[in-house]
């Protein structure tokens, strides 16, 4: 069978500090509660494509949305039957799948997920490593830049300097605060804003 060419947007959405980080020891270096509300209004009602310690760090499954969970001792496997048992309570409360790969496994099943909740984006949300897998197939990235240097210990490994800039947009009365108990206040050193960058991934028909 030849490989096919995925239908939907695929959207990377992140969070990265001025140095490049994007997190702190499987959790975010910083609390922003603005950038929060931003990734709910974001992705809610779609298919997150994420790893497994990113899914751990959340919690829990995030409500309103299909988590599709890289996992490689999963044994999963899914098809447009195996999706059918779908209601308003399952979409409304969330839920998770798994598969053991990225390409061409989780992105059939994410298009399949997408299909059924009558959506055309699907949302990469980390970490590094699904990042940089997914690189090849990405249409977007939705980057929130944090103004201020964190104690982060883990980069985000794309360059999106490279590409085009086609929205910007200021998350206005953000604060940012340490990821600690305290959660201490940070000087930031601008304003917090999140740009949306266009690769030619699309154009170039990278395929699974």
């Amino acid at each position: 069978m030849g490989k096919k060419t995925i239908k939907k947007k695929i959207v990377a959405i992140v969070a990265v500090d001025e140095n490049g980080f994007i997190g702190h020891f499987n959790d975010l270096p910083w609390h922003c509660k603005r950038d929060l509300k931003f990734f709910k209004q974001t992705t809610m009602g779609n298919v997150l494509i994420l790893g497994r310690k990113t899914a751990e760090s959340l919690g829990g499954t995030l409500p309103g949305r299909v988590s599709l969970i890289m996992s490689r001792s999963s044994t999963e496997t899914y098809t447009h039957t195996s999706l059918k048992y779908w209601d308003s309570e399952l979409e409304k409360r969330g839920c998770s799948y798994y598969v053991n790969e990225l390409s061409p496994k989780g992105f059939e099943v994410a298009e399949m997920l997408s299909d059924r909740l009558g959506t055309n984006t699907i949302y990469v949300i980390g970490g590094a490593n699904i990042y940089e897998e997914a690189s090849p197939y990405v249409d977007e990235y939705l980057v929130t830049h944090i103004p201020y240097a964190s104690n982060g210990n883990v980069k985000f490994p794309i360059d999106v300097s490279k590409y085009k800039v086609s929205e910007v947009q200021i998350l206005k009365d953000a604060e940012v605060r340490e990821n600690t108990e305290e959660k201490k206040l940070v000087k930031l050193n601008d304003m917090v804003i999140v740009r949306r960058y266009v690769t030619n991934n699309r154009n170039n028909q990278t395929k699974i």
